[in-house]
């Protein structure tokens, strides 16, 4: 893969989509990055259905688990370390 800069591939392979995947949905990537990604879900025929099964399956999140419950600690460890091993790279927050 060349690069056009540190921060921005200038073609995105599968492996790398699939890191930025959440990122991507959460809107948290550059600008540019997020176009090159864009096209990159909508034209792989291998990354698209992954793409839309996550962008579904998080929106349905906030319908389905109230953010005022109270999640045990160590639960919410354990979710926020799958999420990272699947490339989540958001604050512990936000997950």
């Amino acid at each position: 893969m060349s690069m056009t800069n540190d921060a921005m591939p200038s073609m995105i392979t599968c492996e790398r989509s699939a890191r930025a995947l959440f990122d991507f949905i959460d809107g948290r990537l550059p600008a540019a990055e997020m176009s090159v990604l864009r096209v990159h879900y909508e034209t792989c025929q291998a990354c698209a259905p992954h793409y839309e099964f996550s962008r579904r399956l998080l929106s349905m999140i906030p319908d389905t688990v109230p953010f005022d419950s109270d999640v045990p600690s160590d639960l919410r460890a354990r979710i926020i370390a799958s999420l990272r091993e699947e490339g989540y790279s958001g604050s512990d927050s936000d997950a």
